[in-house]
């Protein structure tokens, strides 16, 4: 579990870097061919690690509702994130995982509802919903690292 740890808290340091390399309209711009900006993407990731760990095990999650309406799967960019915005998922960034890091020590995540991705992978515990997430924000790390070169 350590190495899944420090993979996911690697990710989210590649994210800050990026949110913090570019300005805000870059980070709003969503270029011709794409259906999502880079702010997009990285909101996406820390909702869907919210919802696969904590929704699915039963836990509250430690983000407000108007994240997970603004930026679930299926969702696309209503109006640019504010300065603001930006600021709350840079923190979100790390305060989330420092509360999986609390929440994974006091053992929280006992029971899981399983799930089926888009991609047709059953997510029927904990582990398995660790094991995603890391792949799914590999797979945002992708986008994003495309849209720079549009921005």
């Amino acid at each position: 579990m350590d190495s899944k740890r420090s993979i996911l808290k690697h990710n989210r340091k590649l994210f800050y870097k990026i949110l913090s390399h570019y300005s805000l309209g870059q980070l709003n711009k969503v270029p011709e061919g794409f259906n999502n900006s880079i702010f997009w993407n990285v909101a996406h990731c820390i909702v869907v690690q919210q919802r696969l760990m904590y929704m699915l095990s039963g836990n509250k999650i430690h983000i407000d509702q108007k994240w997970v309406k603004n930026y679930d799967k299926g969702t696309f960019p209503k109006k640019p994130a504010s300065q603001e915005d930006l600021e709350i998922i840079k923190a979100l960034l790390f305060s989330t995982i420092d509360l999986l890091d609390k929440d994974i020590d006091n053992s929280i995540f006992d029971k899981f509802s399983s799930f089926t991705t888009s991609t047709n992978q059953t997510i029927d515990s904990f582990e398995t919903a660790f094991t995603f997430t890391i792949f799914h924000d590999g797979i945002h790390l992708g986008s994003i690292l495309a849209l720079r070169k549009f921005v």
